[in-house]
């Protein structure tokens, strides 16, 4: 089994492909989210499977790009199945990572690999609205206005583990507490197809090896040795 949009689908190619195409999903998404069944799953032929899908889009792209060097993907021009939401996020986390002296560079960092393991889109915007919704905002205009959604890619149980283990490390806080922390996660963070995460997210733990390995190698190993007092210069 693999998570799709918010589903627990059977690891079935075909299958998986309907439901994105049913739901409107832009290529460049699914491109995203092939990489991201393969990281839930990892068997070599399902691997091989998921990576000629990607290498089938990334194909399509650069046709549709040479063709139409100013066209977008044409699913992003449908109409979503989902009701509307405004273009901000409604909650965002408050940044700690100064009282440990992680600035923004490390974060930067971090975010880069997890949209280059599939988990959030490439695109310079959403990696800046990961920071923001993060709490890490650089300036005024954008401490005075609230964050883009960020759509997550990946399984939903890999988001789960990503916030829940920046909270145990002390550098994320919400207004509200710890009661509050689940719902500004639903408030800040879409499912790949923009529909919203429920309370359900709460329950959804982390506990494939492989899956935490990819979080680790990507933000959190470096997260913990930076927050971790025998590494602070004297």
């Amino acid at each position: 089994m693999v998570e799709c949009c918010g589903e627990l689908l059977p690891a079935d190619a075909d299958l998986l492909q309907r439901v994105m195409t049913d739901r409107r999903i832009p290529l460049a998404e699914q491109k995203s989210l092939w990489r991201s069944f393969y990281l839930q799953l990892p068997d070599p032929v399902w691997a091989r499977t998921c990576l000629e899908r990607v290498r089938e889009i990334t194909t399509l792209l650069a046709l549709d790009q040479s063709l139409f060097p100013a066209s977008v993907d044409s699913a992003s021009s449908v109409q979503p199945s989902v009701p509307p939401l405004p273009d901000s996020a409604e909650r965002h986390f408050v940044w700690l990572g100064d009282r440990f002296s992680i600035g923004v560079e490390p974060l930067r960092d971090g975010i880069s690999r997890l949209a280059a393991a599939g988990l959030i889109a490439s695109e310079r915007d959403q990696q800046q609205a990961l920071r923001r919704c993060l709490g890490l905002a650089l300036n005024d205009q954008e401490r005075s206005s609230d964050p883009p959604w960020v759509l997550w890619l990946g399984p939903s149980d890999m988001l789960n583990h990503l916030v829940d283990t920046l909270w145990q490390l002390g550098l994320i806080y919400c207004a509200g507490g710890n009661r509050m922390k689940w719902q500004t996660l639903c408030g800040a963070f879409l499912h790949a197809d923009k529909s919203r995460f429920t309370a359900a997210i709460k329950s959804n733990r982390c506990t494939n090896p492989e899956k935490i390995k990819v979080l680790d190698r990507a933000i959190l190993d470096a997260m913990r040795f930076l927050t971790n007092p025998k590494n602070t210069r004297s």
